[in-house]
């Protein structure tokens, strides 16, 4: 069985937020956009969530809204993903996750992640899959399991079909999250995979 090492009170929280998400882009245009810009749905966990609204990477030509959910994991994103993939208007989607998946396989890490991209494909809509920021020890997460995930991301990505972005090793201000500069590096490399995606030749400027 996978650990999680999220108390259950944030992942009752995580969740709450999730359904009240769905359920208010349900009712109003939550993905909205100007005519001829790129929307983009950015999923994941605090990593995720902690680039901001409007997300760091958004540039002209796409906009990113930033679907992130503090304390949430794959388990959690795949049993939401159909639900998800079916209400937003997003052309690309990205996952960014891993940190709090503990001691979870690689093999079901790929298994989960290649049904979130057929998924996503089914509806028309092309898979990023962000490799997570770097870690060191940390006492709510396997490292060693992680570091297996995160090196295995690129091979993942190719062998379901996914576009790829690889994140260089960032600052960090406690373990597992990103310093502000670390945040800042992480954007910028968003954004250029963003671009490849698109197959724009230059990044669009701020």
């Amino acid at each position: 069985m996978v650990s999680t090492p999220i108390h259950s009170t944030a992942w009752v929280s995580s969740m709450r937020s999730l359904v009240l998400s769905l359920i208010a882009c349900a009712l109003v245009a939550c993905d909205s956009k100007p005519d001829g810009v790129v929307l983009i749905a950015a999923y994941g966990d605090s990593t995720q969530f902690a680039q901001g609204d409007p997300h760091a990477s958004n540039r002209p030509g796409w906009t990113i809204i930033n679907k992130g959910i503090r304390g949430s994991n794959t388990v959690h994103w795949k049993t939401a993903w159909a639900e998800e993939m079916k209400s937003t208007k997003a052309q690309i989607v990205i996952y960014n996750g891993g940190l709090n998946d503990g001691g979870m396989g690689v093999e079901k890490y790929k298994s989960y992640l290649r049904e979130m991209e057929r998924i996503a494909r089914s509806h028309g809509k092309r898979f990023l899959l962000e490799q997570p920021n770097n870690a060191v020890a940390h006492p709510l997460f396997s490292l060693a399991r992680f570091n297996e995930r995160r090196s295995a991301t690129r091979d993942i990505a190719a062998s379901i079909g996914a576009h790829y972005c690889e994140q260089p090793d960032v600052p960090l201000r406690d373990g597992a999250h990103p310093t502000a500069e670390g945040y800042r590096m992480k954007a910028e490399r968003l954004a250029d995979c963003i671009r490849d995606v698109l197959g724009w030749e230059k990044a669009p400027d701020h």
